[in-house]
């Protein structure tokens, strides 16, 4: 081989180590999109986004010669699932705003939190990590959130409904006590003073902090009573009402009268025109409050006794002694009432002197208090 032939074959190699063999070598991009983490081919597990990381995959390709394959890793991230949901309130009034927010959770790549009513995946109602809603009855709302890598487990709360008013069905008169013969039963009227037991009636379940309230005379004065049942004592003719009062409102009220015969009413008691008397005087008691029904008068007794000292309005007596004197409406078409009483004190009025000498008739000495 001459000089020239060397020269030739060195300029060769020279030109397939410049050019040749580096063509011999191939490049490719391996593109991935995963969630959370990937492995790759070099063995390492990336949790971000990476593409940079190149790997020689040595005489892989199909000339014999090594392949170059560089990474292009999009990672994407997995929401969480939120911790449970709070709401504004756990009860609510019927059409009143309800405040509900996700608590807890966490929102992965191109995630949201989406709403449901009735069933997780159920009725949408809304997006985003809080949301106000209308309720009209007892609703289970639910949450999740949705993204490119996963749909979590929903989130659930029920919030319960008030209604605004629960209506009584009627009120009723119980059986009433009849002074005349100690029985129980259901009259169309009643004597003054008797014991009348009213109910109201329902069919609706009371959630809680409802109940029943009651007025005399008219719907929404002064309570008389709170409960399914009370126990009234009508002078004369009233009418009774009821309703439901809750935390959303109240009903409107039913109402029943109770009819009063034309009976006595007790006094509420005695005034004395004097009392702790000196022996011998005299007071005037008159009976104070009560009514008399047709047919009827004021009795008046002293001491527990059976026997009547007097008739009518007023009296005077004249006590022996300290005394207990009574009076009630007697006759009449319900009979008679309760008593009252007053308690009259009396004194004895005494003198007692020192020794004194003896005195001239006629003569004057002077007697002092002592």
């Amino acid at each position: 081989m001459n000089k020239y032939s060397i020269i030739l074959s060195l300029f060769f190699i020279s030109f397939l180590i410049k050019t040749g063999w580096s063509q011999c070598e191939t490049t490719s991009t391996d593109n991935h999109i995963a969630c959370d983490s990937f492995t790759w081919i070099d063995g390492v597990t990336y949790t971000s986004s990476n593409n940079s990381a190149m790997y020689t995959l040595v005489g892989a390709n199909a000339a014999g010669c090594d392949s170059i394959v560089t990474l292009n890793l999009e990672i994407k991230i997995s929401s969480l699932e939120p911790t449970n949901v709070l709401s504004s309130d756990s009860i609510i009034c019927e059409n009143n705003a309800l405040f509900l927010n996700v608590n807890g959770g966490v929102l992965g790549t191109n995630a949201q939190w989406l709403w449901y009513t009735d069933s997780c995946s159920g009725n949408s109602i809304g997006t985003g990590s809080s949301i106000v809603v209308n309720q009209t009855s007892t609703t289970s709302y639910f949450v999740r959130a949705e993204g490119d890598c996963n749909t979590t487990l929903c989130k659930n709360i029920t919030v319960d409904n008030h209604p605004y008013f629960i209506e009584l069905n009627s009120i009723s008169i119980d059986s009433t006590f009849n002074p005349s013969d100690n029985t129980w039963s259901i009259m169309d009227s009643v004597c003054p003073q008797t014991a009348v037991q009213l109910f109201a009636h329902y069919s609706e379940t009371f959630p809680l902090d409802y109940s029943i309230t009651w007025y005399q005379n008219s719907c929404g004065s002064f309570p008389i009573g709170i409960g399914d049942s009370i126990t009234v004592y009508p002078d004369s003719t009233t009418t009774y009402y009821a309703r439901v009062i809750g935390t959303c409102g109240a009903s409107l009220c039913k109402d029943i009268t109770v009819f009063t015969k034309d009976g006595s009413i007790s006094s509420t008691g005695i005034i004395a025109s004097a009392n702790n008397l000196c022996l011998g005087n005299s007071t005037t008691l008159t009976v104070q409050g009560g009514q008399l029904g047709s047919g009827a008068n004021w009795r008046w007794y002293k001491n527990g006794s059976s026997n009547v000292i007097g008739y009518g309005q007023s009296l005077t007596v004249t006590p022996p002694s300290t005394s207990t004197y009574s009076v009630h409406a007697y006759g009449g078409l319900c009979g008679a009432t309760t008593f009252s009483s007053i308690l009259i004190n009396t004194y004895d009025l005494n003198v007692y002197h020192s020794p004194i000498d003896s005195t001239c008739e006629s003569s004057q000495f002077l007697l002092q208090g002592g």
